[in-house]
């Protein structure tokens, strides 16, 4: 996925806040789990956990996405 994919999934409104910061943070800025874990005030355990859920949601998003595009 491209960066603006993953921005398009923050903006969405399918995450909670929690799960758009560590998108916004730790998938589209690149931060390390630590630091990113910091800046949201989370363990860096809890990003661990988080990212499936992430993922998963990120994948019917821009599957759907590329469905609609298509003829």
């Amino acid at each position: 996925m491209t960066r603006r994919d993953w921005e398009h999934v923050a903006d969405e409104g399918l995450l909670d806040v929690i799960d758009q910061q560590i998108v916004k943070l730790y998938i589209v800025r690149r931060l390390p789990q630590m630091d990113a874990a910091a800046e949201i005030g989370i363990d860096r355990k809890t990003i661990s956990r988080r990212l499936p859920h992430i993922y998963n949601i990120a994948r019917r998003l821009v599957g759907k996405t590329d469905k609609e595009k298509a003829p």
